[in-house]
């Protein structure tokens, strides 16, 4: 499924939800920013049948929805007044971070709001958007319940860093940066007793990156103290966070999953996980 029109579309789940229409806000304005595809799709474990999951040129196109939840979505989009040049809408059977995982296989990102209808009353991330963010193969964005559409152009995007942070996160903030305000800010947290060297380890990080995109200026900051703690604050005035997850990691040891999720108590922005072992959103 990795063909250029799969490679160059952004997948929204949508469930009804407040929260998942604010990831579809966010997911459109960026497929119309960057001359993607955008498909929405829905997952109902209630719905009969076995079916297998389709790739993202499934569906309906224009508005045509083969189901109510998503017609009302792809209403939506129109509402929002900038369209992206194609939009398909999808409806498939079967556990919502298992078809989303299928169908988003090979797109350039998945889109998904903090919380669900399903989601247990207050935890910042729900169940679809956990599963997705630790198991799927491609950068996913996560994006809570704000007016994440009427964010400023210059907002920076913020990058966290450590010493395992895998390259295509790098890629895909630099890359976001770059169609995006031009800004990008490099941060690392210091952990006492485990990185000692702090900004030598940040440079060596970014060493290369500012050639492969010179139109995007970068801002380092090391920072001490916990990270949640440090990374929120940061957040202030971005517009996106990428944070890397490192590969093929259980999700109960992922050691970004419990910074994710305070991060998304903390912060209205939204944040992009991104595998080691996603590609599908490279620049070719």
């Amino acid at each position: 499924m990795d063909s250029p029109a799969v490679r160059n579309c952004v997948v929204v789940g949508v469930d009804g939800s407040t929260t998942s229409f604010d990831a579809l806000a966010w997911a459109t304005r960026e497929a119309c920013a960057r001359g993607f595809a955008l498909v929405i799709l829905h997952a109902d474990p209630h719905l009969a049948g076995t079916e297998q999951p389709k790739g993202p040129s499934s569906g309906a196109d224009d508005g045509t929805a083969d189901g109510p939840l998503v017609g009302e979505a792809a209403a939506y989009v129109r509402s929002l007044g900038h369209v992206p040049g194609r939009v398909s809408t999808l409806t498939q059977a079967g556990d919502p971070s298992t078809v989303l995982g299928s169908v988003a296989e090979g797109a350039r990102m998945l889109v998904v709001g903090t919380r669900g209808l399903s989601s247990y009353f207050g935890l910042p991330l729900g169940r679809t958007a956990h599963g997705v963010a630790e198991g799927v193969s491609l950068a996913t964005v996560i994006v809570p319940a704000a007016d994440v559409s009427a964010q400023p152009a210059d907002q920076p995007v913020l990058l966290a860093l450590d010493p395992s942070t895998g390259e295509n996160a790098l890629d895909f903030a630099f890359d976001q940066a770059a169609f995006g305000s031009g800004r990008l800010h490099a941060v690392h947290v210091r952990q006492p007793g485990v990185d000692p060297r702090g900004r030598r380890t940040l440079t060596e990080q970014l060493c290369g990156w500012s050639e492969k995109y010179p139109d995007v200026g970068v801002e380092q900051s090391v920072l001490d103290g916990p990270p949640a703690v440090m990374l929120s604050r940061q957040t202030r005035g971005a517009a996106l966070v990428v944070v890397g997850r490192r590969r093929r990691a259980p999700a109960s040891a992922a050691p970004h999953s419990g910074v994710t999720r305070d991060l998304l108590k903390h912060t209205s922005c939204p944040i992009a996980v991104v595998p080691d072992e996603d590609s599908s959103w490279a620049v070719r």
